[in-house]
């Protein structure tokens, strides 16, 4: 009898994914939030993002006089 190799790898990384993703939750929930830093900390960018220059870039160019020729 052949196992179909695609079939057996997609099983088992289903099967592994949801595996992690209920274990992660498991902990969250009966664990709860430790409180500790950890190494992802949210921080306040000093330069404005991408997003914030393309939006000011827009408005800038939506404000402006039709140019007419």
């Amino acid at each position: 009898m052949k196992l179909d190799v695609k079939a057996c790898a997609l099983a088992c990384g289903l099967i592994w994914g949801f595996g992690l993703f209920v274990l992660t939750w498991w902990i969250i929930a009966f664990d709860g939030l430790t409180g500790e830093p950890t190494f992802i900390r949210p921080s306040k960018p000093s330069t404005p993002t991408a997003i914030a220059a393309i939006r000011t870039r827009a408005s800038n160019r939506m404000s402006r006089e039709p140019v007419s020729y």
